[in-house]
């Protein structure tokens, strides 16, 4: 990248982590249960988008793009309604997205693009299955319905962000227009900036609502969803640094890392260890896998010599939750996700074709070992195979194997950022057999991302265009972005 493209890059971080820290006030008032406060933090957060918007000529995917990590629960509302501030405008983009996408489905020489249509028709297959998994309990008389009816809408709302990503980067970056990617990159730094930063001022008593405890969880309001979203931005940070500067390693690397130790997720830690062993050696004898290899050892490296260094005060609850799953204490009950597991497998046995119903793992879980049962699988995996069976997991797996299958093809063809997408989605992929992924927002976004940025299709009629500076500075009049905020 040129000059002048680096000096837009960095005009972009600052407005994207002002706008990063106003939208963080969303979840910061939600925690603290005013509803009066939630509601001045979302207006605040309007006033906000609008100048930065403005400033940057952010799209309203790109401003969607920055929302996506905003998670809270409207207070009064328990754990029963979980929000993004993104959910305001995907309805609206999906409808812009769906014809203009569905009308670049083509190529110039007739040629069928198989992906949009492909995602669409998972889309839809996951809501057949879904439904079906509801029909024979519903027939008997002991299913919770409106339980399937939320789940349905959960998995409709959270593909909406698989087509809508797609959708949005995939002209974009057959057009050479990677500003989607750094947009992601600069929100996934200022998130993780959020989290280290609430984390410290917890640790000299300030609670902003931004940490469980020490435990970083940024605008997630959850630890473990906090370490999801930063693990599977890591490979978009990385790809897109080294789309501008040919290099793989940045500080954005650095902070997001720290932010997943902070966030004490053991679940991440397993994740990238496993993750980082799996991509070696699927990317052995590929020249991309080199420099993966050399960024692995040295972010291993640096992380025991932090370890080394650093004072107790800084790490010690790190390493004690990071070791504390070898170290029980005597007597201590067994882990609890064992049961829960244990449960969804006797519910698979129960029905292993379509399950026991979509929404219906905790009131079946109820009827079998009593009300004490009240909280979801924490395995993504077995979630599914209980309550949509053998095929909704077939289904579900889809999706996540395409963009696996693809990555590693790309990797094996050289692609120099194909191996850290590779290692994020494995991490995704480890960290869903101790966490309930299926309704996650970030996962389905950065699929369809990685998907855009691996589109096997050939190019389109589109021309390609300039991208956006931070003040719009040297774009066509007849561009989009003339005249006011654009879809894509």
């Amino acid at each position: 990248m040129t000059a002048a493209g680096r000096g837009a890059h960095r005009g972009t971080t600052l407005p994207v982590l002002v706008l990063a820290l106003c939208f963080a006030a969303v979840p910061s008032a939600a925690a603290g249960g005013s509803v009066a406060l939630t509601g001045a933090a979302v207006a605040l957060s309007a006033v906000a988008a609008a100048v930065v918007a403005v400033h940057l000529r952010l799209s309203l995917v790109e401003l969607t793009v920055i929302a996506l990590p905003v998670h809270f629960y409207p207070p009064g509302q328990g754990s029963l309604v979980n929000l993004s501030l993104a959910d305001a405008v995907l309805a609206l983009l999906l409808l812009a997205a769906v014809v203009p996408e569905w009308r670049r489905g083509r190529a110039a020489d007739g040629a069928a693009r198989p992906t949009w249509p492909l995602l669409l028709g998972y889309a839809l297959a996951l809501q057949l299955v879904l439904w079906a998994s509801l029909v024979g309990p519903v027939l008997d008389g002991g299913a919770d319905f409106l339980g399937g009816v939320v789940a349905a809408a959960k998995i409709a709302l959270a593909c909406g962000y698989l087509l809508l990503l797609y959708a949005a980067a995939a002209p974009r970056l057959r057009a050479g227009d990677h500003r989607i990617l750094d947009v992601w990159a600069a929100t996934a730094t200022a998130s993780a900036l959020i989290g280290i930063g609430a984390s410290a001022l917890y640790a000299v008593g300030l609670d902003l609502g931004l940490s469980y405890f020490w435990r970083a969880s940024g605008t997630f309001e959850d630890p473990n969803a906090f370490s999801v979203y930063l693990l599977l931005s890591l490979g978009v940070v990385i790809a897109a640094h080294r789309l501008r500067t040919g290099r793989p390693w940045s500080v954005s690397v650095v902070v997001i890392v720290v932010a997943v130790l902070l966030s004490g997720s053991r679940a991440a830690l397993a994740a990238m260890a496993l993750a980082a062993v799996v991509t070696v050696l699927l990317t052995l004898g590929t020249r991309a896998g080199v420099a993966f290899r050399r960024l692995a050892a040295v972010t291993a490296l640096l992380g025991v010599l932090a370890v080394l260094v650093l004072p107790d005060e800084w790490v010690g609850d790190v390493l004690q939750r990071a070791t504390s799953v070898f170290t029980p204490d005597d007597g201590a009950a067994p882990d609890a996700r064992f049961e829960l597991w244990s449960v969804a497998v006797q519910q698979w046995a129960s029905s292993p074709v379509l399950g026991v119903g979509a929404g219906q793992y905790i009131p079946v879980a109820q009827q079998m070992l009593g009300p004490q049962m009240d909280t979801v699988p924490h395995n993504t995996y077995l979630g599914f195979l209980a309550q949509t069976g053998t095929v909704g997991l077939l289904v579900f797996m889809l999706v996540p194997a395409l963009v696996v299958v693809r990555t590693l093809r790309a990797a094996r063809a050289g692609d120099a950022g194909a191996p850290y997408l590779l290692f994020s989605v494995l991490c995704l992929l480890v960290q869903a057999f101790t966490l309930s992924l299926e309704n996650a927002r970030p996962m389905w976004a950065v699929l369809g991302l990685v998907l855009a940025m691996y589109d096997p299709a050939t190019p389109g009629p589109e021309e390609p265009h300039r991208p956006a500076t931070p003040h719009g500075r040297g774009l066509p009049h007849s561009s989009p972005a003339r005249r006011g905020l654009r879809w894509s």
